[in-house]
């Protein structure tokens, strides 16, 4: 993966679910919308991040993000 404070050559827009992962690791979401967020981290292991405001750029390396969880919305994934 690339460094955090590289910009995204690849991101996809993500419709949170509980089974399906990302079609790649991403290294970073963009919250557009506030909310919480359920994430399945790259080096494993289940995580919230809450009170995110939207316009936050989450340094985050994620293989998914769970619907369970998750009340932010317009989430993009990039890598």
């Amino acid at each position: 993966m690339s460094n955090v404070g590289d910009p995204f050559k690849w991101a996809e827009v993500v419709t949170p679910d509980d089974l399906v992962n990302l079609s790649q690791p991403a290294r970073g979401l963009w919250i557009g919308g506030s909310g919480a967020v359920s994430v399945e981290m790259y080096g494993g292991g289940t995580v919230i991040f809450s009170g995110i405001p939207a316009g936050t750029l989450l340094p985050v390396q994620v293989t998914r993000v769970n619907f369970t969880g998750t009340s932010a919305s317009l989430i993009v994934a990039g890598r």
